[in-house]
Formats: C-alpha cells, sequence, structure tokens
C-alpha cells in the first residue's frame, strides 16, 4: 500500500468529520444507500479541497426496453416490487436520475454529466454493448437474493413469504437470460 493510502470506515449518512479535505471523492453505486441522498452530495462539497472533484457514477434503477419486451415480464414485476418495498423505507431506488439537480443546489461548479445505457442480457448486436450485457446480467444475478430476500418479505405494501420470492427471482433469472427481452438500464 503507498504511504499516502489510507482506508477508513465511516457511517456516510453522518456528517463527514475529516481532519482533511480531499482532492477527489469517486463514490459509485450509491442509489439504494441513503434515504437522504441529498446529504451525501452537501457533505462531498464540504469535504473538499479548492478546485477538487467529485465523481459519482450510479444506475436508476428503473428497467426499460426500446420495444416492449419486457412488458408483463418477471424482470419488471420484481423491478417494481423492489422499487416499492425500497420507498417503503424512504429509499427511491432511481434517485440517481436527481443527481444532477443535488450537485448543482449543493453549489458544485462545472458540472458534467454523461448518461449511458447498460444493456440486461446479452441481445445487443455490438459488442461492446453485448460485453456490457453479460456483465450486467451476471452482476444482477449474484445479488438477486442479497438485494431481494429481506425487501421483499419484511418492506412494503407488496411483501411475499419467502418461497414465493424464490419462485419469483427463479422467475427474473429466466427473464435474465432470455434474448427476446431487450431490457437495459441507465447509467
Amino acid at each position: 500500500m503507498p504511504p499516502n493510502c489510507v482506508f477508513q470506515t465511516d457511517d456516510l449518512s453522518l456528517p463527514w468529520n475529516f481532519a482533511y479535505k480531499f482532492q477527489y471523492i469517486h463514490a459509485r453505486d450509491m442509489f439504494c444507500c441513503f434515504p437522504r441522498n441529498v446529504h451525501i452530495f452537501t457533505e462531498a462539497y464540504k469535504a473538499l479541497a479548492a478546485g477538487g472533484f467529485f465523481e459519482i457514477q450510479d444506475i436508476i434503477f428503473d428497467f426499460k426496453s426500446h420495444d416492449g419486451s419486457l412488458e408483463d415480464s418477471a424482470l419488471e414485476d420484481w423491478a417494481e416490487k423492489l422499487k416499492n418495498a425500497f420507498w417503503s423505507k424512504g429509499i427511491d431506488l432511481t434517485c440517481a436520475s436527481k443527481y444532477e439537480d443535488y450537485i448543482e443546489a449543493v453549489g458544485f461548479e462545472n458540472v458534467q454529466h454523461e448518461k449511458f445505457i447498460w444493456p440486461v442480457g446479452m441481445w445487443p448486436e455490438e459488442e461492446h454493448l453485448k460485453n456490457l450485457g453479460r456483465l450486467c446480467q451476471e452482476n444482477i444475478c449474484s445479488m438477486l437474493d442479497a438485494i431481494s430476500i429481506v425487501a421483499l418479505t419484511e418492506c412494503g405494501p407488496d411483501s411475499m413469504s419467502e418461497a414465493d420470492v424464490n419462485v419469483l427471482l427463479a422467475k427474473v433469472q429466466r427473464d435474465l437470460y432470455n434474448p427476446r427481452i431487450h431490457a437495459y438500464l441507465e447509467v
């Protein structure tokens, strides 16, 4: 480890009380972590040294398809149930769509916003997008249980039995590998 590298564990939902200012803050996959996302942007702004950079990369957890192939699928059903479950705890899984507003509201300047499409599955024809889709497919499959079981059995108006969640997740996995479903997320 380089001598100027320090690892620190902290709760970012609390006020940030670092003893120094940062030149660069990078955040990723924060969309499902906090009920008050604007707090993170405010604290990052205060924690940066003059001229410092804040970069955040995140998905908008709102599955889409250009051709309607997602309609009435288990993937669409699961995503809606999951959004409702998190919302019941005050967490908006689509909050990344508001990040640019948050960043500007807390005082950041020279804001650059880039939007990308992240395919879900290997349906795209372009090789680069096909590879991204494969990685997204594997990522979602690897976290299905972890993100779903508690949320769907204990939270929100759509709570289900664990057995019903497992049946739904099996259908979601099937949909993730179905090349006729042309789902994507925005990043």
